[in-house]
This record gives C-alpha cells, structure tokens and sequence, in this order.
C-alpha cells in the first residue's frame, strides 16, 4: 500500500530536506504514487525535480521542476526556499 500524501506527510518531507536527510527523502519520495493529490503535487513534484537534478539525470529534473513551477502559488514557493543562515 502507498502512502497518502497529506499536510503532515509533506512536512515530514519538508523536515527530512532542510536537516539534508536526503537518504531518508529519497527513500519517501520512492514510495510515493506518481501522481499525488493536487494540494500537494507542486510541492512533490520540486523535490522529486531536485533529486533528479542531483542524480544527473536532467531531463527528467526539467520536466519536474516545470511541474512544480505551475502546479505551486507563490507563497508555496517562498516557503521552499531554506532558511537564512545564522549570523
């Protein structure tokens, strides 16, 4: 059985890349359904482009990340960014 993306699943997710759990993120993403509820397809669709980009593999990391582009508001996207490093 996949699991349910939902609100709490997506900041687990959250979680997991900004501590650079990337083992543990790559591993979620995996069991994740190809195409996930629209709430959260824009979000998924990011991570999953920017492992892809990681892995080289960059077509497939453009199709993605343009996905997530579309599918994301912008304040979805400001969320994305990390944080600002302390000082």
């Amino acid at each position: 059985m996949q699991p349910l993306v939902d609100e709490a699943l997506c900041e687990q997710l959250k979680r997991l890349d900004r501590g650079h759990h990337h083992q543990e993120l790559s591993q979620a993403l995996q069991l994740l359904p190809e195409i996930v509820a629209d709430p959260y397809q824009g979000f998924v669709a990011y991570l999953r482009g920017k492992f892809a980009l990681q892995d080289g593999k960059d077509d497939q990391a453009i199709q993605y990340l343009c996905d997530a582009v579309v599918e994301l508001q912008p304040g979805e996207r400001q969320s994305l960014r990390p944080p600002a490093p302390d000082r």
